[in-house]
């Protein structure tokens, strides 16, 4: 008998879409996407970028955003704004930016997709994406796969 991850027709991935702009008043900053650890992007960030990543569907996500490069100047600014995180059709940010933490050089404790300092940007979903969605959509509990 098949289990229902072994049918055919079911996508055994789901897909994040990453999209993020600069805001290059004061300089270029430097931007680091990283997904499960995998870096799908490490450049200076001049212009908008989107990047798409294929994880299991049973695996964790864990999204780090990383900015370096700012030149602190009251009157310009410098920053990386994560427009959107999309996960498999859904949109994750900015609905649960709650749930992320920004960990930056002025230790500001900011619940935001905008990141105006120097420091790492991160979204955990610490288990499956589906049941993660479930829980804190208060849908109810998706129960563990048999192995």
């Amino acid at each position: 008998m098949n289990r229902y991850l072994d049918q055919l027709d079911t996508n055994r991935t789901v897909s994040v879409d990453i999209s993020v702009r600069p805001l290059i008043d004061n300089g270029i900053p430097h931007c680091t996407i990283l997904v499960n650890h995998n870096v799908l992007l490490d450049t200076m960030l001049d212009q908008a970028t989107c990047v798409n990543y294929k994880a299991n569907i049973l695996d964790p996500i864990n999204i780090v955003i990383s900015m370096s490069n700012k030149q602190y100047n009251s009157l310009r600014e410098t920053a990386i704004i994560v427009d959107s995180i999309v996960i498999d059709g859904i949109e994750i940010i900015p609905k649960f930016n709650h749930l992320v933490q920004y960990t930056n050089e002025k230790q500001e404790s900011v619940f935001s997709n905008y990141m105006g300092f120097n420091g790492s940007w991160t979204l955990d979903i610490n288990q499956p994406f589906y049941r993660w969605y479930h829980w804190h959509n208060s849908n109810g509990w998706l129960l563990f796969p048999l192995a």
